[in-house]
């Protein structure tokens, strides 16, 4: 298991990525400055430099569900030595596929406006140029929770994802607009 959002946090990486880019400019000799269009400049350098924003395909997610045992907290446990303070009950894991496409990096950045929370993923995998990335996002239930609502398992499976993921879903989008301004600053830079 891994958690997003903690490796970082956006201002101070965009701030070293300037930072680079001005170094990078400023290794330039007079005659590549002044054999070069420097619109032509900038706008190579903005393309080499601007980051891609993360987009979530929400509707191409898939699900796959695996029987698994649960670890329930025994709510009898005294400490004691007679009951255990765990115990493990049947029920299913359903692991989600979630496709996105972007800069990668992003999802392990704290924004500046965030949530106090964690958010644990079973594992990212980065895109590549023939295949958008994914972020492997699995709920645990039991087996009485699926009976109870055997009616639309469907639905209530999915309600709990769309609220379970919410807030990561705001953190992307807190994110996205964090690299417009800076994809907008990068120009002027």
């Amino acid at each position: 298991m891994e958690y997003l959002f903690e490796k970082g946090d956006t201002r101070t990486t965009f701030e070293k990525y300037s930072l680079s880019i001005e170094a990078e400019i400023e290794r330039l000799s007079n005659d590549q400055i002044c054999n070069t269009d420097l619109e032509e400049l900038a706008d190579y350098y903005f393309d080499k430099h601007q980051i891609e924003p993360i987009t979530v395909f929400k509707d191409n997610i898939t699900e796959k569900m695996s029987e698994t045992k649960i670890k329930a907290y025994n709510h009898f446990y005294r400490n004691d030595g007679f009951e255990p303070q765990y115990y493990n009950i049947d029920g299913y894991k359903i692991m989600h596929e979630i496709p996105f496409e972007g800069d990668t990096n992003l999802l392990y950045l704290r924004p500046n406006s965030f949530y106090m929370s964690r958010f644990p993923v079973d594992n990212i995998i980065n895109s590549t140029d023939e295949k958008y990335g994914q972020i492997i996002f699995s709920l645990d239930f039991t087996k009485n929770e699926l009976e109870n609502n055997k009616d639309n398992i469907k639905a209530f499976v999915r309600n709990k994802f769309d609220t379970e993921l919410r807030n990561y879903y705001g953190t992307i989008s807190t994110i996205n607009s964090e690299v417009s301004t800076y994809n907008s600053n990068l120009k002027k830079l």
